[in-house]
């Protein structure tokens, strides 16, 4: 009870802390100075609650996972963000036309519960390096927070595949929308054709490895939120 309890906390933090970030000129508008102290006021505040919402998460998630678990959370997300910020990988990651080949690792989360922090962590990471800064870093890393929590939810069935390429076509739109004044509709088409060539591509062959064989590398089938 008490890990829900810090994991719900958390998600609700990070959804108040985006949405704060993404109406930020309102927010200044009505209730702070409209100048560049009220809007860093917005920015620090929303960044301290985004923080604290990804601390209660990890830490309702670490109730229930062993050593071992931590440490594939922790290379989970290492592996996510080598994966979108190398050279090369990077050019392709971020924009209207993206594949994020990070986001092969998805799949991860419908066999272990410490990818969904792992994922969250490393997408919040790999977005340091985005354009469209910290909407990005919030609402977008949300995003596959989102996604990473339907896939457990759903299991490892192939209907868990969909979350991500929904998910990600409709908020990753919206970013790209907010943040870098791009039309949402094609956005969102472009965004969803890339998530889905990539799960097609190199997300699914991932997916029937482990389905087959989850301790090939070492994964076990906890259950958790």
């Amino acid at each position: 009870m008490k890990k829900n309890v810090l994991v719900i906390s958390g998600i609700a933090l990070a959804v108040i802390s985006s949405l704060g970030l993404m109406g930020r000129e309102i927010i200044v508008g009505f209730a702070l100075p409209e100048n560049d102290y009220g809007m860093l006021i917005v920015m620090l505040v929303c960044g301290l609650l985004y923080a604290s919402g990804v601390l209660f998460v990890v830490a309702g998630y670490m109730r229930n996972m062993t050593v071992l678990q931590i440490a594939r959370g922790a290379m989970i997300a290492a592996m996510y963000a080598v994966l979108t910020l190398s050279p090369g990988l990077n050019a392709i990651s971020y924009g209207q036309v993206q594949f994020r080949i990070s986001e092969m690792l998805m799949p991860l989360a419908a066999f272990e519960m410490a990818a969904v922090p792992g994922l969250w962590i490393g997408c919040i990471i790999a977005n340091i390096g985005s354009p469209f800064g910290a909407i990005d870093l919030t609402f977008g890393a949300g995003m596959t927070l989102l996604a990473a929590l339907i896939m457990r939810s759903i299991g490892p069935r192939w209907e868990g595949m969909a979350a991500p390429v929904n998910i990600n076509a409709l908020g990753v739109a919206l970013v790209l929308n907010v943040a870098g004044e791009l039309p949402y509709l094609s956005s969102a088409l472009w965004v969803g054709l890339g998530e889905l060539g990539v799960m097609a591509v190199l997300g699914a062959p991932l997916f029937v490895l482990l389905k087959k064989n989850p301790a090939i590398i070492g994964l076990g089938q906890e259950k958790g939120i």
